[in-house]
């Protein structure tokens, strides 16, 4: 048996392997797209109003 025959499957590492891009790797980001800090503090500010808007309508849902 060689070296790198071992029983671990087809995702290890095997020597001669043609390394390929990945598919996923747009779906990542990476480095390439950071929001600034002013679009967090939006994107936190919508979700909790529309997390309050949404308590509201049950609050009025139940005492109806």
């Amino acid at each position: 048996m060689k070296e790198h025959e071992t029983n671990t499957g087809w995702w290890t590492e095997k020597p001669g392997r043609v390394e390929r891009p990945s598919s996923y790797a747009s779906l990542g980001g990476g480095s390439l797209y950071r929001p600034g800090r002013g679009s967090v503090w939006i994107n936190a500010l919508l979700m909790i109003a529309l997390t309050a808007s949404f308590g509201f309508a049950i609050l009025r849902l139940a005492a109806a």
